[in-house]
């Protein structure tokens, strides 16, 4: 087996390698804090507020990754929000 291609392309990969671990880190944290502040919401006494947490987890839950990562890159600016990639990347991971 030839490693030399992947040798060759060893600092692409650590670079890769540091901004998923970027990328997965800063999800977790933003990610748990949503996800407590849903369901403290959730189990809260104001119906409306249980409604608006239960359409945002059956949204999310019932719509896939790639669909979010699409929408929060591509869709957003055409209503006029531009957001960097990695941002964005972060966003749709987090929600």
């Amino acid at each position: 087996m030839d490693l030399g291609p992947v040798w060759e392309s060893r600092s692409l990969l650590i670079n890769g390698f540091v901004l998923t671990v970027q990328l997965s880190v800063i999800a977790i944290v933003l990610g748990s804090t949503v996800g407590l502040g849903a369901a403290l919401l959730r189990t809260s006494r104001s119906r409306v507020a249980v409604w608006i947490v239960q359409g945002y987890v059956g949204l999310f839950r019932g719509t896939p990754l790639l669909m979010q990562l699409f929408f929060v890159y591509f869709g957003l600016p055409y209503f006029g929000v531009n957001v960097d990639r990695f941002v964005a990347a972060v966003a749709a991971v987090t929600l």
